[in-house]
């Protein structure tokens, strides 16, 4: 219950800066779910302490600005440092190639399903950008998927969320 109460207050004294920032946080750097942060933005749109549409808006663009900095980081130093250490988890550079010619032809669609998934939406963005996928196609998948995620745990917080916040669960 006490963490419910303290995220619902931070997000609410922030408002949608903190949605974005929140979001962005747990898509580029802490691997945590995030659904947590959206499903108590859609609970302040009941209380009328955010609206609808400017809270899709903030948490689309702080889980997108995330996906980014992960394919960033991945395409930038992920084969440096896969094929460093990438031995010690039995990562060859045949099998980075692979993930090349997967991410080329699947990429988009990885990306798109990856990212609605908890978890794995967080992380898809690093073997996305080692594989080199093509960055229109991933802008455009993640953008999609972080629109529908988005859109997703807003209505289940919208109409749901004083269930979760009222009993106190913190299983979100």
């Amino acid at each position: 219950m006490e963490l419910l109460e303290h995220l619902t207050t931070a997000i609410g004294d922030l408002g949608l800066l903190g949605l974005l920032i929140a979001n962005f946080l747990m898509f580029a750097v802490f691997p945590l779910p995030s659904q947590i942060v959206v499903l108590t933005a859609g609970y302040l749109c009941v209380t009328g302490e955010m609206s609808f549409v400017p809270a899709l808006i903030f948490g689309t663009a702080g889980s997108f600005a995330g996906a980014l900095l992960n394919y960033f980081v991945g395409r930038s130093l992920g084969v440096k440092l896969v094929l460093k250490y990438g031995e010690y988890i039995f990562i060859t550079k045949s099998r980075i190639a692979l993930l090349k010619l997967y991410f080329q032809k699947y990429g988009w669609v990885s990306v798109l399903i990856g990212m609605s998934l908890p978890s794995i939406g967080q992380l898809i963005s690093l073997p996305a950008g080692i594989g080199r996928m093509n960055f229109k196609v991933f802008a455009l998948s993640a953008l999609a998927a972080s629109i529908i995620w988005n859109f997703y745990f807003l209505l289940i917080g919208y109409f749901l969320g004083d269930t979760f916040i009222l009993s106190g669960s913190p299983n979100m």
